[in-house]
């Protein structure tokens, strides 16, 4: 007999998981590490790399002192399980 049979979904739902806790875990991390390695020095790097770019500076600095937070909470968000599907639509934003 198979590990799941015909209609059993715990195959996905187990996948589902492991998935999500992994992009979970990646993005708290990633948001931890730039304030580990310092929150306004990550913000004026990016500053400084989208300088020369088409993108205007109004939109990069906002999103440069933001990112951090949105990564460590979608992350956070995504281990625990709360609002998935919004938070997988926030993270894909990102």
């Amino acid at each position: 007999m198979e590990a799941f049979g015909k209609g059993d979904k715990g195959g996905m739902v187990l996948g589902g998981t492991l998935l999500r806790l992994g992009l979970g875990v990646l993005f708290a991390v990633a948001g931890l590490n730039k304030f580990i390695g310092g929150y306004f020095a990550f913000a004026e790097g990016m500053t400084t790399n989208f300088a020369e770019t088409w993108l205007p500076a109004f939109v990069v600095i906002p999103f440069a002192y933001v990112l951090p937070f949105l990564e460590v909470v979608v992350g956070a968000l995504l281990v625990v399980g709360l609002f998935t599907r919004l938070t997988l639509v926030v993270t894909g934003l990102l």
